[in-house]
């Protein structure tokens, strides 16, 4: 059996799940932490960034989210 392991959310990782999913019968596995806003079913937790990332990204005050993905095991 083939497995996507997702073993906390982040925007990217959500993003390439989601396209592996799609074209692929492997089950997707996430924390069940993690699984609803790896679903899009609740808005992700804010990134701490550091100081220099933060002069990149000042307006950086909502929650990035890739596209959303299905979660087939919450474990």
């Amino acid at each position: 059996m083939k497995r996507v392991v997702l073993t906390h959310f982040h925007e990217d990782h959500c993003g390439a799940a989601a396209e592996i999913a799609g074209w692929s019968d492997a089950e997707v596995i996430a924390g069940e932490h993690d699984s609803s806003y790896i679903r899009g079913d609740d808005a992700g937790p804010l990134p701490t960034l550091t100081d220099a990332e933060r002069t990149l990204r000042p307006d950086f005050d909502t929650t990035p989210h890739g596209p959303v993905c299905r979660v087939d095991l919450a474990a």
